[in-house]
């Protein structure tokens, strides 16, 4: 499906589901195989989507500055985490930016804002 995010988690039995009382549960070490397949597969995917972004001016709402006040993190409208550097603008919490996009990381993509 190539999704750009997804949140996982390993496996563990729920209290009062038929699911825990059910013999042969899977080992510890496969649970824990699979899901590092799984996370690695789609930390590729993601990094593949962010990739994409490199030259492309994105319309970011502002979230805050970093704790550092170096950068200022926003998101896009499809929920991808921005950091663009502070250069001594001021922005609001909630301001739409534009943000030209530099660097993909798995997680997040970099850029600078422009006007």
């Amino acid at each position: 499906v190539g999704f750009t995010s997804a949140y996982t988690f390993i496996y563990s039995k729920r209290s009062g589901t038929p699911a825990a009382k059910m013999e042969n549960q899977v080992p510890l070490a496969v649970k824990k195989e699979r899901l590092n397949r799984l996370m690695a597969l789609q930390n590729e995917n993601s990094l593949k989507c962010h990739e994409k972004l490199i030259g492309q001016t994105v319309e970011v709402l502002a979230e805050g500055p970093s704790k550092q006040k170096t950068v200022w993190n926003g998101r896009t409208r499809t929920g991808v985490l921005v950091l663009w550097p502070i250069e001594d603008k001021q922005y609001e919490v909630g301001q739409k930016v534009n943000v030209q996009i530099e660097a993909a990381q798995t997680w997040l993509v970099k850029g600078k804002a422009v006007d």
